[in-house]
């Protein structure tokens, strides 16, 4: 990325995130942002949105015991 992304770019990467690789990415154009606008409360407040994110991307773990069992 050889120029500093916009706002607008900023917030289409984060919510066209559906994938780990993307949120990375997404992450990393907001902190390119950020470093040529630092006091752009409003991006640096995603960072708890981001975090929502990662969490909902992370797969799921088996479950352990059967949920819908017939007898």
């Amino acid at each position: 990325m050889t120029e500093t992304p916009t706002r607008e770019e900023v917030a289409r990467a984060i919510v066209r995130a559906a994938t780990p690789d993307e949120l990375a990415e997404a992450r990393a154009v907001r902190e390119a942002y950020l470093q040529r606008n630092p006091d752009d409360d409003d991006i640096r407040a995603m960072d708890e949105l981001l975090d929502s994110l990662a969490e909902a991307l992370k797969p799921k773990e088996t479950q352990t015991a059967p949920t819908n069992t017939q007898r």
